[in-house]
């Protein structure tokens, strides 16, 4: 093992005083240290080392991927108020999150079944959000207290605004890859290891599931919400060209110092005509430059 040098902004570990918090109960946190250091060793070494590599490798992409998580916000409060969507949309924002933590970490099939997680929580919100005889329904399903409605009756009501191609496209990504990292076992297929390990070509994979899972869940919401635009935010082709490019320099040894020029990563989509929309996630530009 290696300490980083003091130069990579990585190396000190920083945590949040009561200041930093909007609300806050109880005294401040007061920092002890009194863990095993194997103990805190066993839990840290492994997923930093991992982090570390993902970050050199995925410097452009993974901002991007942050931004799209943090869509889920803006989503939320374009939804109407006490809706299901608006509810669903920010238990998304926390599946988004948590499946770019767990896959920069070296977690992937963590992160697998947090986006088969947020596909699941937008298709209940939808499901409910224009049938207002149901919200007791809606509630229970979503405290616990009821099981989720069968996919068939999940699908029936979709289809009811949205196209069956649509439909089956967002099925397929749930049923036959995503659904994957649920019903197998610990061991990847592609990263050959039962714990967090380096493996950038499941890191592509993941972040085309990724990807996918945003913009058609995009599309349903804009179907089936009315007056919603949250397809004309979002990430396109290009996020693709980051995850391979970067990749590539990183397994060249070149990390990723070469600028990957031509990216607008904030500039404005505009919506359809005659539709308000609020800004969702960002747009990139087609081009990357050369590498």
């Amino acid at each position: 093992m290696k300490p980083l040098p003091l130069s990579d902004h990585r190396a000190v570990r920083v945590y949040l005083t009561d200041d930093d918090y909007a609300l806050n109960e109880g005294p401040p946190y007061d920092p002890k240290g009194n863990i095993d250091p194997k103990a805190w060793r066993d839990l840290t070494v492994l997923p930093d080392s991992v982090a570390l590599m993902t970050t050199d490798a995925f410097t452009l992409a993974i901002p991007v991927l942050q931004e799209i998580a943090w869509a889920w916000l803006e989503i939320c409060d374009a939804m109407p108020a006490d809706s299901p969507m608006r509810i669903q949309a920010m238990a998304a924002l926390e599946s988004f999150q948590g499946a770019t933590f767990n896959a920069v970490h070296g977690w992937y099939r963590i992160a697998g079944i947090a986006l088969r997680n947020a596909v699941e929580d937008i298709l209940v919100g939808l499901y409910y959000q224009n049938q207002a005889t149901k919200r007791s329904e809606f509630d229970n399903v979503t405290s616990g207290k009821a099981r989720t409605p069968r996919r068939g009756e999940i699908d029936g009501e979709l289809l009811k605004f949205a196209s069956r191609e649509l439909v089956d496209e967002v099925n397929a990504l749930y049923q036959d890859e995503l659904s994957v990292y649920v019903h197998r076992m610990s061991d990847g297929t592609l990263w050959k290891s039962n714990g967090p390990v380096f493996a950038p070509e499941q890191f592509n994979v993941w972040i085309g599931q990724y990807d996918r899972a945003f913009r058609l869940l995009a599309r349903l919401i804009d179907a089936v919400v009315s007056g919603a635009c949250v397809e004309g935010w979002q990430a396109e082709s290009s996020l693709s060209v980051l995850r391979t490019r970067s990749s590539r320099i990183f397994l060249e040894g070149g990390g990723d110092r070469q600028a990957v020029r031509g990216i607008d990563r904030a500039r404005q989509r505009p919506c359809p005509a005659g539709k308000g929309c609020a800004a969702f996630a960002p747009k990139l530009s087609s081009g990357t430059g050369a590498l």
